[in-house]
């Protein structure tokens, strides 16, 4: 892959040539300028013969790379470039300086539009990089914020090391008493389990107590969130030391005396005692891990405020990493600018926060921990606005793209279908029976199913694109049916099935196309709708789906009618005997399409 590319970019680079040589060129001197022409002629034939190479190694690695040196070789070909420029070696030879310059002006133009055709980013890709590079730094800023929320946790439990450890021991106090409490309802239990249902269902009120209570002290240990105020409880406890692991165990502990609150009121005795157990075990493991926990405070070694030191170090360098690669971002685009001034200053607050801890001083440690968190939160905030605003542009351009590459594909698509008609007619024109190919048409035949191949190489990526916006659930499924059919009627062809049923698949895919094409020319239609009405009115409505609902029913619809045409055709050309693998994997094909059809319609459902 990498060879391509340097292929391709020596191929670019004596297009360039050739265009800086045609303005040379147009230097008023003696003979010599023909020579020079006529070599910048040659360079050109030479970059014909190497894009020719070149899209013939891109059509199945790299098929829209492939797809745009087609389209400058048209151009080089519509534009006459070589006998143009054979022309004005003419001319210069016979010291027509004033119509070789013409000339050789409008050559540069043509020249620098196809430079511009082969090297110009595709918008859709653009905006697909740029989307993906700030969902990656969301994610960077969500973990370094729960890092920093974790150690400036920490830094608050030594601000005032008494007090902490006063808050501790009124939890222990609590957690002893619901362990007791927790004792008594687990011998009740085992109790009223040989007297009768009457008696569970009464103590179920008293295990639904120690729950209540058992849940209240599950949220008093739950650290404070980034805010530094509400509790986090997606905040991962591995990173919260022993009194994160208490936390856990007060949560499964609170899980089991609620099935045991169920199984009493439904005078299951056996369930019920060995949940109102596992819930005893569990608050007892609760205990030990917060009794850890208060040790660990209380006799914290001076050397720990060192260790809390470096593991906010750590964190900075990752908050240095993200800014240098953001601000790298914002050298090559606008993206890289949404934020980095904030990360960059999360990174400042975090250096203070680490000297502060060496010199002992956990509270100013607290503070700038906070203010990091803050600053990351507003780096964050800048992301997600930046990133609505792409993703509402990518989708107007991801329609028109679509559209665009699906009516190319249609294009290749019939004349696929009509070369593998024209080829059948000529095996079946003496004879109801194919008869063998010849050598070259065996080769013509290799040449559709690898076409056929190419284009479900695009169909994929379209499928990609469709699948990242993530906001249709008919049209996603309809294209990876595209790509699949492609694939098949390839290897009908690499077989060298040419028959009705191939022919008819062709048909189908032909079909599907225009399907496609027709949503998506209704979805630009809606956007259109939506751009023209007031913008209050525009904020009011939610964002639209890739493809309106009424399109995506019509796909399914669409979608229906072919396997029932599928299921009939393939009646049809069955032939005698046992089916080949091919034919045993058509089945299973036509099996799963309905089934895909069957979902499609449910999940269609559950969305009104």
């Amino acid at each position: 892959m990498q060879t391509i590319r340097c292929n391709l970019a020596v191929a670019m680079w004596l297009l360039a040539l050739a265009a800086q040589a045609s303005v040379q060129a147009e230097s008023p001197q003696a003979t010599p300028l023909g020579v020079r022409q006529d070599s910048v002629k040659q360079m050109v034939e030479e970059m014909k013969q190497k894009f020719v190479q070149l899209y013939q190694a891109l059509r199945l690695a790299e098929p829209d790379q492939a797809a745009r040196l087609e389209l400058a070789l048209e151009q080089i070909g519509d534009a006459q470039i070589v006998e143009r420029m054979q022309q004005i070696t003419a001319q210069l030879d016979a010291e027509r300086l004033d119509a070789a310059a013409q000339e050789q002006a409008e050559l540069v133009v043509q020249l620098r539009q196809i430079i511009r055709l082969l090297t110009d980013e595709d918008e859709l890709d653009k905006l697909l990089r740029e989307i993906r590079e700030l969902e990656k730094w969301k994610r960077q800023i969500n973990r370094i914020i729960r890092e920093e929320t974790d150690l400036r946790n920490q830094s608050d439990r030594l601000t005032d090391k008494d007090k902490t450890l006063a808050g501790l021991d009124q939890k222990l106090a609590v957690l002893k008493d619901l362990i007791r409490q927790q004792d008594r309802v687990t011998q009740s239990t085992a109790q009223a389990a040989a007297q009768g249902a009457h008696k569970l269902s009464r103590i179920a009120d008293e295990q639904r107590r120690v729950r209540q209570a058992t849940e209240a002290l599950t949220k008093s240990l739950q650290p404070p969130g980034p805010d530094g105020q509400s509790p986090d409880p997606s905040a991962p406890q591995e990173d919260q030391g022993q009194q994160g692991r208490a936390n856990q165990s007060l949560q499964k502990a609170s899980q089991e005396q609620r099935s045991a609150e169920s199984d009493m009121a439904e005078g299951k005795g056996n369930a019920a005692q060995s949940h109102a157990g596992n819930a005893l075990k569990k608050l007892k493991q609760a205990l030990k891990e917060l009794e850890a926990e208060r040790q660990r405070i209380a006799e914290l070694p001076p050397e720990h405020f060192e260790e809390l030191a470096k593991q906010q170090d750590q964190t900075g360098d990752e908050t240095a990493k993200l800014a240098q690669e953001m601000a790298k971002g914002g050298q090559q685009g606008e993206q890289g600018e949404q934020g980095q001034q904030d990360v960059a200053s999360a990174r400042q607050s975090m250096e203070k926060a680490s000297g502060q801890l060496r010199g002992r001083s956990p509270d100013g440690a607290k503070q700038n921990q906070q203010q990091a968190i803050n600053q990351l939160q507003q780096a964050r905030e800048k992301i997600e606005e930046k990133l609505a605003q792409l993703r509402e542009e990518m989708q107007q351009e991801m329609l028109a793209a679509l559209e665009q590459r699906f009516a190319e594909m249609l294009r290749r698509q019939r004349e696929v279908t009509l070369a593998t008609a024209d080829m059948h007619h000529v095996r079946t024109e003496a004879s109801d029976t194919p008869k063998p190919l010849t050598r070259a048409q065996r080769l013509l035949c290799a040449g559709l199913a690898e076409e056929e191949q190419v284009l479900a190489s695009l169909a994929e990526k379209a499928l990609q694109i469709i699948i990242e916006d993530g906001t249709t659930v008919i049209f996603p499924t309809i294209v990876e049916q595209l790509q699949q059919d492609l694939q098949t009627a390839s290897g009908f062809l690499a077989r060298e099935k040419t028959g009705p049923y191939t022919r008819q698949l062709q048909r189908q895919i032909e079909q599907m196309l225009e399907d496609l094409i027709e949503a998506l020319k209704q979805a630009q239609q809606q956007q259109q709708q939506q751009t023209q009405q007031q913008p209050q009115q525009q904020q009011e409505q939610p964002p639209l789906p890739l493809v309106p609902e009424s399109a995506e029913l019509k796909l399914l619809r669409a979608a229906q009618i072919r396997v029932n045409r599928r299921t009939a055709g393939f009646d049809r050309s069955r032939p005698q005997g046992e089916l080949d693998d091919l034919m045993i994997q058509e089945v299973q094909r036509i099996r799963d399409r309905q089934e895909q059809v069957r979902t499609m319609a449910e999940d269609m459902y559950d969305l009104e």
